[in-house]
């Protein structure tokens, strides 16, 4: 039957594919493959509950998507995060490597929060 996102992700493509709205079934890292895609402006947005969507390139993320009565969703936009907090990819890029909170690496020895939080004012999008 498959995870409730999983089953979500089915009907999202389905409800796509009779407005007209072509899908691509990604594999290994889809956030990559979908980032570029919306990075090029070949999409208008990405699905995806993976914030590191992002470091791939992403200008515009869906998440947190209802499809049930009274559906919503939560849109997420770079030019966003690049006005209101001052980070453009780099710097986000950046961020995940030097901090323990990524899905590739355990971080830079020595490289604690108050470093990584000046290094950011100096690494620019």
């Amino acid at each position: 039957m498959g995870s409730e996102f999983s089953c979500m992700i089915k009907e999202a493509k389905l409800l796509g594919l009779a407005l007209g709205i072509p899908c691509l079934d990604g594999i290994e890292e889809a956030e990559a493959q979908c980032a570029l895609l919306n990075l090029e402006s070949l999409c208008d947005g990405c699905f995806s509950s993976d914030s590191n969507i992002f470091l791939f390139g992403a200008r515009t993320v869906y998440r947190d998507i209802y499809l049930g009565e009274g559906g919503h969703f939560v849109c997420y936009e770079m030019d966003d995060i690049e006005q209101k907090l001052g980070f453009g990819r780099n710097s986000l890029v950046f961020y995940s490597f030097a901090s323990v909170i990524n899905d590739y690496t355990q971080g830079v020895r020595g490289l604690g929060l108050r470093v990584k939080e000046n290094e950011m004012e100096n690494v620019n999008a």
